[in-house]
């Protein structure tokens, strides 16, 4: 495809050429090109891609259902700074600290990249409240997000999650992270109770690095003795997830009406405030929650 514009532009070159600009110099060159590609064209067009682009129709879940849950987890997350982020983030964000493909990201001319994550956004806000001194910093924030790889059959591009975010220096037998990492998954099964009344909730805990019996003490049987109705368990043979987070990971399900139970949210540490710092004694742990996926799950038949 890049070869067929080339030759069509009579620039056989042309990604290389570009590549070759300052970024500055790129985004003008973008800017006029929107604009004049704007400047053309009609309002039959913008309809046609309104229906044809699956990026742009609004949602299906029901927009007052959606607010309410964002305003349940914004009050069952109270220990914790809640932000409203930007919807775009630097360029290469998804990139740089999760490893996602840029091409699942929805980048724009201006050298930004549309919200695809709410927690690698509040990573940059921790690093730096981190940086101007600040000990530990617990973070919140809802973030509708797009997203551009292909999805099942009704669920939409663009949806809502809720995120949480610590950061702080590193702890003793990863006591940082534990506590984190407790402290987070208490807030969504406290939000789940509360949204999914009657609804069974399970918790599975992975880390190939730590002992068993360490994860056991400091992170399982507390949570079962706070929330005794939810099975929580060790999975140390999850691999879903060990490329994004750095051992320490969980998945929280929820049950649907029949009983099933469905992946709404995880989380787990990450290096993200280490490398952005570069200080390997910085820690950080992210979790995030489906708000349409939790709807959906609640109340599917």
């Amino acid at each position: 495809m890049l070869a067929r514009i080339g030759r069509e532009a009579g620039v056989p070159d042309l990604l290389a050429s570009l590549a070759r600009l300052p970024g500055p110099d790129v985004r003008s060159l973008m800017l006029h090109l929107a604009r004049a590609q704007s400047a053309r064209r009609s309002p039959a067009q913008l309809l046609h891609q309104h229906a044809d682009d699956r990026t742009v129709p609004a949602g299906h879940v029901d927009g007052r259902r959606v607010h309410e849950f964002e305003r349940q987890a914004l009050l069952a997350a109270d220990g914790f700074e809640a932000r409203e982020l930007s919807p775009v983030s630097p360029l290469g964000l998804q990139t740089v600290l999760g490893g996602i493909d840029q091409m699942s990201v929805l980048a724009t001319v201006r050298g930004t990249e549309v919200l695809a994550d709410p927690t690698t956004a509040l990573a940059l806000e921790a690093a730096m409240a981190r940086r101007a001194g600040e000990a530990e910093v617990r973070l919140c924030a809802v973030g509708r997000v797009l997203r551009m790889q292909a999805f099942p059959v009704g669920y939409d591009a663009h949806f809502a999650l809720f995120s949480m975010v610590t950061a702080g220096r590193a702890g003793d037998r990863r006591a940082f992270e534990l506590a984190a990492l407790r402290e987070q998954v208490a807030v969504y099964l406290r939000l789940l109770a509360e949204v999914a009344p009657g609804h069974a909730t399970a918790v599975a805990v992975s880390d190939a690095s730590a002992p068993p019996s360490a994860l056991q003490r400091d992170l399982v049987e507390p949570l079962r003795d706070e929330f005794p109705k939810t099975q929580i368990a060790l999975r140390p043979e999850r691999v879903d997830g060990a490329a994004y987070y750095r051992g320490l990971m969980v998945d929280i399900g929820l049950a649907d009406p029949g009983g099933a139970i469905h992946s709404v949210a995880d989380g787990g540490a990450t290096d993200w405030t280490a490398r952005l710092l570069s200080d390997r004694k910085e820690r950080m742990v992210v979790t995030g929650i489906g708000v349409e996926r939790v709807i959906r799950v609640a109340e599917s038949d």
